[in-house]
């Protein structure tokens, strides 16, 4: 990559760079269940039409969503996933602990059996390498 220019074209393309797009459902370590999509499409109604949620509402959704959009293999759904997180970022702590646990404990999660830590691993460590040759100026 010579510039941020390119990075940011290789991350608009393909959000978790190297990591095949074909292989999204085996980032993360859970995924969506059918009680989880009725609960996400729930709660992703009521922010979309302004619903004040709580804290943990807001992280349920994040983590739903990110569920829902690696699902699905949808690099669009990646993007909404991480504007997201920009806009709640100042509102919540995004580390607070248990909502992974809260969800599959609600039955909106499961582990996955497909997961693969290499996948995610990679893409960190290929996006660490990249910003650090980036010149921010």
């Amino acid at each position: 990559m010579k510039n941020h220019i390119d990075f940011m074209m290789k991350i608009q393309s393909n959000p978790y760079y190297p990591v095949p797009i074909d292989q999204y459902s085996e980032l993360f370590d859970f995924v969506l269940t059918q009680n989880g999509m009725i609960y996400f499409e729930r709660l992703k109604k009521e922010y979309d039409a302004g619903s004040d949620l709580s804290e943990d509402e807001k992280l349920y959704l994040s983590t739903l969503h990110l569920a829902y959009a690696t699902m699905k293999k949808s690099v669009k759904e990646c993007h909404e996933w991480q504007a997201y997180m920009f806009l709640i970022g100042e509102e919540v702590n995004i580390d607070k602990s248990g909502i992974k646990e809260n969800l599959k404990s609600m039955n909106c999660i499961a582990d996955n059996p497909n997961y693969n830590p290499k996948l995610y691993k990679s893409h960190i460590i290929w996006k660490n390498d990249i910003l650090d040759t980036i010149d921010p100026n």
